[in-house]
């Protein structure tokens, strides 16, 4: 009896001297090591911008059709767009498609319609589509199920909402929290799997690219000076910012200005399928292309793969600087450099 007694005093005795020792570990009262089972706090990259974030990316991208119209500008939510894209309409004019996942904006807008060639996007990067209208060819797709979306054609006035500020059709707007609202409601969370990944510069890796772009533009036309879009380098930052039409493009509800790491322009063969000379595009790769990154400039060739436009040279990827980019696609009718003007340096 009394051995078992002092067995049982050993065990008790041992966890507590065990208890003890855990309290007096300094390393147990570190924030960075709580949490984790390898005492270390995880860094977590943005799979589209490379940059560091808080948490790991676990939602599906959001993919916005935005207006470009002069009298759309300027925008809400263009700067937090993690990649973003420049098509061409009917009437001369351009669109964007804005792939939203390391950040969401407050507000985003305006919203327009959908245009049959921008539903791939959404849908190759396992993206949630937000549109306001659609063309007959794109609700033809979107009635089809081809991607999960959510229109402001049915849901005017409760997930969309009107600026008084703004005329019909450039006044359609969504929150973050109605965005999170028509997620939860579509259930596209339940149907989401991997997030895509860009190839990043890792640190010193970048060669040396010695053909200076401080400034250059990117038209689609001649005729429509509205749409010119001018780009400057900003060494402190290491980013492009820009003008679209002659002024300065700012964040409408920030007022604070977009930029990109980097730019890209690429042609592809445009088509014009009906009578209101509404367009066709289809990203197959290989056109040629322009890159812009870190004041630099290089020729490139060009692959579409998983929603993305992945710049290539000699048949190897080239890496993107990370940050945010921005796509221009201009149409395939003559070289590239009838679209894209580069000053020369001032010696």
């Amino acid at each position: 009896m009394k051995w078992r007694q002092v067995a049982v005093w050993l065990v008790l005795l041992t966890v507590v001297l065990a208890g003890c020792g855990k309290d007096d570990d300094p390393s147990s009262d570190d924030p960075s090591k709580k949490g984790n089972s390898v005492g270390k706090k995880m860094t977590y990259y943005a799979p589209l911008t490379g940059l560091e974030t808080e948490e790991e990316m676990t939602e599906p991208p959001v993919v916005a059709t935005i207006s470009n119209d002069p009298k759309a500008r300027p925008q809400s939510g263009l700067k937090e767009a993690d990649y973003s894209y420049e098509f061409l309409v009917e009437g001369g004019g351009t669109r964007y498609v804005s792939i939203y996942q390391s950040e969401m904006p407050p507000v985003i807008g305006p919203i327009r319609s959908a245009r049959h060639y921008f539903l791939p996007i959404a849908r190759d990067i396992g993206g949630f589509y937000i549109a306001h209208g659609y063309s007959p060819y794109a609700k033809k797709k979107l009635d089809e199920h081809y991607v999960d979306h959510i229109n402001g054609m049915q849901h005017d006035g409760t997930l969309f909402f009107r600026s008084a500020e703004r005329r019909a059709p450039h006044n359609s707007y969504m929150t973050k929290s109605s965005v999170e609202d028509a997620i939860l409601r579509e259930r596209v969370s339940d149907k989401w799997s991997r997030p895509v990944e860009l190839p990043f510069y890792q640190e010193g890796e970048r060669e040396n690219i010695t053909v200076d772009a401080p400034h250059f533009t990117v038209r689609f036309d001649d005729d429509h000076a509205q749409y010119v879009t001018s780009y400057t380098f900003d060494e402190t930052e290491g980013v492009y910012t820009r003008s679209v039409g002659g002024i300065e493009e700012i964040d409408a509800t920030s007022g604070e200005r977009t930029s990109y790491a980097n730019v890209l322009v690429i042609t592809a063969p445009y088509t014009t399928i009906d009578a209101e000379s509404r367009k066709d595009v289809i990203l197959t790769g290989g056109q040629e292309g322009y890159l812009f990154q870190n004041g630099t400039y290089e020729r490139v060739t060009w692959i579409y793969d998983k929603g993305i436009v992945q710049p290539m040279k000699d048949g190897q990827e080239v890496p993107f600087e990370r940050g945010k980019t921005f796509v221009h696609v201009v149409p395939q009718k003559w070289s590239i450099d009838q679209f894209v003007t580069i000053p020369l340096p001032i010696e």
